[in-house]
């Protein structure tokens, strides 16, 4: 059905079943001969709810559609987990568009990373890239949060 079904939205609710199925090996196929940019976005889309981390970040890192990439990292923060964070570092820290940087961001806040992204901004040179790492860690709940959110207006903890 994810394949040949007619009707996108029955080939749309197809791959999202196999996401939530864990069903990585046919969404990388499915991915690999879909044209439709609507339909390769859910593919991806799905391959995070099924937690293929090592595909997601390939995906992230040699994708040279934006919209695919973006979703990929989307994904990663969906995955969660000790490798989708070690990933999404590695995605922050190589060269990128700050829309990509912004999107590893968000991920990193929906997977809870707050240590992560604290890291990254006491690391962060760019006034613009601290700004948008302190947005995230506002929306975060965690002690350590706030000594930084205080650290940066200048006040002491």
């Amino acid at each position: 059905m994810a394949r040949s079904d007619p009707d996108p939205r029955m080939r749309r609710k197809a791959i999202e079943a196999l996401g939530a199925n864990g069903q990585k090996s046919a969404l990388q196929q499915l991915l690999a001969t879909e044209k439709d940019p609507e339909l390769r976005l859910q593919v991806v889309e799905s391959l995070g709810v099924a937690g293929d981390v090592a595909f997601l970040a390939k995906t992230a890192r040699e994708s040279g559609d934006p919209d695919l990439r973006r979703k990929a990292i989307e994904g990663l923060g969906v995955s969660g987990g000790p490798e989708a964070t070690r990933a999404l570092r590695e995605l922050y820290a190589q060269p990128s568009s700050p829309e990509d940087k912004r999107k590893v961001l968000e991920a990193l806040m929906v997977q809870g990373a707050s240590k992560t992204l604290i890291e990254l901004f006491r690391s962060e040179k760019d006034p613009a890239m601290k700004r948008a790492i302190l947005q995230q860690l506002t929306v975060m709940d965690d002690p350590e949060i706030t000594r930084v959110i205080l650290e940066a207006l200048g006040e002491k903890p």
